[in-house]
């Protein structure tokens, strides 16, 4: 959970294609490529379910 709670580590979507030169990304469009608030809450509550124990573990 620590490491894909935090969206830019493990994003579960992207809305732009990764940059194909290096050096020519800007922050407007790394922000454009991560996934948005609802897509990013979705992933956060799956990853949390899917990290908890069970009672038998």
């Amino acid at each position: 959970y620590d490491w894909c709670s935090w969206i830019p580590n493990a994003p579960p979507t992207m809305r732009n294609p990764p940059p194909t030169q290096k050096g020519v990304v800007t922050i407007e469009h790394i922000i454009e490529t991560l996934p948005d608030r609802g897509r990013s809450c979705w992933h956060l509550g799956a990853v949390w379910a899917l990290s908890q124990f069970q009672e038998n573990e």
